[in-house]
């Protein structure tokens, strides 16, 4: 499980929309906050998609 605070910020303040997967998984490896175990549990588990929102993601994450 990532640290939820810390991707919760990331995805609604550095990550920039319309973004498929592939997309939010480059932009995690660059996040301060979020370490390599973070974006592969994002990798793991995040549909694959296009994302239009933070709560777009969040939803499909089912938080």
């Amino acid at each position: 499980m990532p640290n939820i605070k810390a991707f919760k910020q990331f995805v609604r303040e550095e990550q920039h929309y319309p973004a498929g997967k592939s997309d939010i998984i480059s932009s995690c490896t660059y996040a301060d906050k979020l370490t390599g175990d973070d974006c592969t549990w994002l990798e793991t588990n995040l549909p694959d998609k296009i994302y239009y929102s933070a709560d777009e993601i969040l939803k499909s994450l089912t938080w």
